[in-house]
């Protein structure tokens, strides 16, 4: 059996679309709804898979419950619900530093790779139409395709954002006389960024897509660990001082994955 297979929804609503993924290490089946693939079933491996309407059933008041709140919360996501993955985005738009890069995208042969060119603008060749040439690898498949585009537009990402973050940051920490052991970027899947009581800050490169004020917000929130490694009063207190509207900010940022392209949730 393939490791993930679509089951398109009913035009009834219910089931909804679903996708199917095999995991040697699950011991039991689970359900997860994740931002860019919609409603997912891991199912261990032997685990027969006519069996997911079962597991969608006896979980059904938890599926249309927490779907109808991710639609709400994020309208992007309703694209992660479709028959099809999310399209990879036309535009890169870094709001935090008022940077835009475009992004074509060309089939062609051999593995799917990334070019920069000149005038902010990427060239992602995605590898050959299928069918079109004898299958060299295992990974000329549309879903292994759109995983191998993904990667690189991450890659992408992270190295910008290694570029461009720490330097921000460290102007941040001056600007407020903290000591700043150092930078690191990552991409982190639900954290913006966090600080280690050695004075080490790890960002996302996420943070890259949030306007300027919610980039900020993360990173003042990660500099004041320096002064409190804590979420006590004293460590509230002393944000305040930084980000006197961090309650503000707070609030917004649990919307702010919506920013991102939706294949990069």
């Amino acid at each position: 059996m393939p490791t993930d297979i679509l089951i398109p929804g009913s035009p009834l609503g219910w089931p909804p679309p679903v996708r199917l993924r095999v995991s040697r290490r699950a011991r039991n089946a689970s359900l997860r709804i994740c931002p860019r693939d919609g409603l997912v079933v891991v199912l261990p491996d032997g685990f027969s898979p006519s069996r997911y309407l079962e597991i969608l059933a006896v979980r059904r008041a938890w599926i249309e419950r927490h779907l109808a709140k991710r639609r709400e919360m994020f309208p992007a996501f309703a694209g992660a619900c479709d028959d099809v993955r999310p399209k990879p985005p036309e535009l890169l738009d870094f709001l935090a530093v008022g940077e835009r890069v475009r992004v074509d995208y060309v089939s062609g042969p051999g593995r799917p790779r990334l070019r920069e060119n000149s005038g902010g603008r990427l060239l992602i060749v995605t590898g050959p139409e299928p069918g079109s040439e004898p299958d060299a690898h295992a990974g000329n498949t549309p879903g292994a395709r759109a995983n191998a585009v993904r990667d690189l537009l991450i890659g992408y990402v992270k190295k910008a954002g290694a570029r461009i973050l720490p330097g921000l940051l460290t102007h941040e920490a001056r600007a407020a006389g903290l000591a700043l052991a150092s930078c690191s970027v990552g991409f982190a899947a639900r954290r913006w960024g966090s600080c280690t009581t050695k004075g080490a800050i790890r960002l996302s490169a996420k943070l890259l897509f949030l306007p300027n004020h919610l980039a900020r917000h993360v990173m003042l929130h990660e500099l004041a660990h320096l002064r409190h490694c804590n979420h006590s009063q004293a460590y509230y207190r002393f944000l305040a001082t930084l980000d006197p509207d961090w309650r503000a900010h707070n609030r917004e940022l649990n919307r702010a994955q919506s920013y991102l392209p939706l294949l990069l949730w």
